[in-house]
């Protein structure tokens, strides 16, 4: 679901990123927009975007001392997207550092 929300309705659909940004002729380069990774350059920022489910369920203890029984609503069921927060490229800051101290970039 991420992964065609992301691919075809929001970057292709809603934000029409069709081709490669090199087409434009103030912007030097020869980059395309899909490629193998190993042939893409660095980026200074990458965004994410995640998705957020909900559902409802009903639950309730079946008797005294009985057990606890949870049962999931029919049809309430949704998914959500939602940008996460990006991350902006800092020399000599990396992955490594990011999972020690998330904030120490700033």
């Amino acid at each position: 679901n991420n992964l065609f929300y992301v691919s075809l309705y929001d970057h292709l659909y809603q934000r029409g990123y069709a081709d490669a940004i090199t087409d434009d002729p103030l912007i030097d380069g020869e980059q395309a927009m899909c490629g193998c990774v190993e042939d893409m350059n660095p980026v200074a920022r990458a965004d994410c975007t995640e998705m957020i489910a909900r559902t409802n369920y009903t639950a309730y203890q079946d008797g005294e001392g009985g057990p606890y029984v949870v049962h999931s609503v029919p049809d309430t069921f949704n998914l959500e997207f939602a940008s996460c927060q990006g991350y902006d490229y800092v020399e000599d800051f990396g992955p490594e550092e990011y999972a020690a101290n998330p904030n120490a970039a700033e």
